[in-house]
This record gives C-alpha cells, sequence and structure tokens, in this order.
C-alpha cells in the first residue's frame, strides 16, 4: 500500500501508439504508481479538437510510466446513443448485434454493431444481415492486430468495407460499430475516471 504523504501532484496521460504520443489528460495521485490500472474514458472530440468527432468515445487503460508521465493504451470505442436514434427514421429498420472476435494478434474484443436499412424490410432479410455481419466481422478482424482494428474503426474502413458486403443482402443507410472493447482480466480493471484537461 502506498503511504500518502504530502500533496498530490499532476501527472500528464500520454498515448504513445495510435494517437502518437499525445497528451489526452492529467491525473492527480501522491504517487504514479497509484494509478496504473486505471480506466479512462474520452470523447473524441476533447482530443482531436474536431466537432465531427463528438459522436465516439474512446477508452483507455494507464498501464505504464515513462519519464514522470503516465502512458495509456486505447482498450475500446462507442458510438453515443443520441447519434445512433437520429439515424433512424421512420420507414426504416434498425438490426443489432453482439458477439466476440479474436485479433491476429490474440487479444479477444467484444463488438456491439447496428446496421439501418434504407427501408423497412422483414426479420427474415434482418437475420440475413445479422448472420453476413457477423461472419465476415470475425474474419475480418481475425486479419488485424488489434491497433489496426482501432484505426480502422476510426477511420470507417471496416465500417465501409463491411457495408458493401451487406448491400448485397439489403441496401443500407447505415453500418455502425457501436460498441468495440478489449476483453481485459478482472484483475486488471479499476475504476472508471475521467482526466481533467489543463
Amino acid at each position: 500500500m502506498i503511504k500518502k504523504t504530502g500533496k498530490k501532484s499532476w501527472y500528464k496521460v500520454k498515448e504513445p501508439k495510435i494517437l502518437r504520443g499525445q497528451v489526452i489528460g492529467e491525473l492527480t495521485a501522491f504517487d504514479p504508481q497509484s494509478v496504473i490500472g486505471r480506466k479512462l474514458s474520452l470523447n473524441l472530440m476533447s482530443i482531436t479538437d474536431n466537432p465531427k468527432l463528438q459522436h465516439i468515445d474512446l477508452n483507455f487503460l494507464i498501464d505504464g510510466i515513462e519519464n514522470n508521465e503516465l502512458k495509456a493504451s486505447i482498450t475500446g470505442y462507442s458510438f453515443s446513443t443520441a447519434s445512433i436514434k437520429r439515424l433512424v427514421k421512420r420507414g426504416s429498420k434498425r438490426v443489432d448485434d453482439s458477439y466476440e472476435c479474436k485479433t491476429k494478434d490474440n487479444f479477444k474484443v467484444r463488438i456491439k454493431s447496428f446496421f439501418v436499412t434504407r427501408s423497412y424490410t422483414s426479420n427474415l432479410i434482418g437475420r440475413k444481415i445479422r448472420k453476413t455481419a457477423r461472419e465476415n466481422t470475425i474474419d475480418m478482424v481475425s486479419k488485424l492486430d488489434f491497433d489496426t482494428l482501432i484505426n480502422d474503426t476510426l477511420d470507417h474502413k471496416l465500417q465501409n468495407d463491411l457495408k458493401k458486403l451487406l448491400n448485397k443482402v439489403h441496401p443500407l443507410k447505415a453500418c455502425e460499430i457501436r460498441v468495440l472493447e478489449k476483453i481485459i482480466p478482472a484483475k486488471a480493471e479499476e475504476k472508471t475516471d475521467k482526466p481533467s484537461k489543463k
């Protein structure tokens, strides 16, 4: 146990891989070791200053210290519920699914996807969309390492490639990943926190 003496200090939090060392926030702690294993959640707009990305949140896990700065790895991605509702209009059909995949570098990930058709369709077509999407997504993910998977999701490449395949089943208005998360062993998990931007 770390003895809490003196005052808390501010520590910068950086993501060294996908965001190339960008500072994503700051946390206070008596000792930086005390926050290893903590989870963070940040809106992508606050990181990129791009308002078009305010519908996306990224999840991080603090997993290291270097030069008295905290290092964090991206562990997941989520699409805001409000943005999903805006995509679903009268006369269309929403199809949801949830399943697990394994990346090329052997990380298990949970994916929750959703699709919006251009016109209302039957439950049978909905099931075909779900089955085709699941099979192809599992195959695509198996060929990517986790960092590339996150990049392809952020760049919308994964969704666009999948939509091209699904349009052969039924024309889609939207093909999105609602949640993508690395499945982390319970011992590595801590309470979710939000770092300050100074």
